[in-house]
């Protein structure tokens, strides 16, 4: 696990407008829908897209195609089984994935970075 890296992508995150963090989609631009391929640095830009914390992950460290889970997890060096559980959360635990919040997904970021361990439940104890 890479705790600085982690770091870095939750504190993009929480510095992100509501609309622009979506765990709904992996990285989607305005007006367009998935699959599509969009650079890191337009994504980066203030352009109105919107992504996931995998997306983030791969734009924050400028990876070439923004929807790869395997960039994503390795970046956070994280397992597969891991990535999973962040990347794709229980909706039993969530409800719908475009319902989370950041707050939300920061909670869980820092949980995994305390634990080592994704849980969402963590997500329900925001406010």
């Amino acid at each position: 696990m890479n705790v600085e890296n982690i770091k870095r992508v939750r504190d993009h995150i929480a510095g992100l407008p509501a609309e622009r963090f979506n765990m709904d989609c992996w990285a989607v631009g305005a007006g367009q829908t998935f699959p599509f391929q969009l650079g890191a640095e337009a994504f980066l830009s203030d352009c109105g897209t919107c992504g996931c914390i995998g997306g983030w992950t791969n734009a924050v460290f400028r990876e070439g195609v923004l929807y790869s889970q395997h960039a994503a997890a390795k970046r956070l060096g994280l397992n597969e089984e891991t990535a999973d559980a962040l990347f794709f959360p229980d909706q039993a635990i969530t409800g719908s994935y475009d319902t989370i919040t950041i707050p939300e997904a920061v909670a869980v970021l820092d949980h995994l970075i305390e634990t080592g361990e994704v849980d969402w439940s963590v997500a329900g104890e925001v406010s």
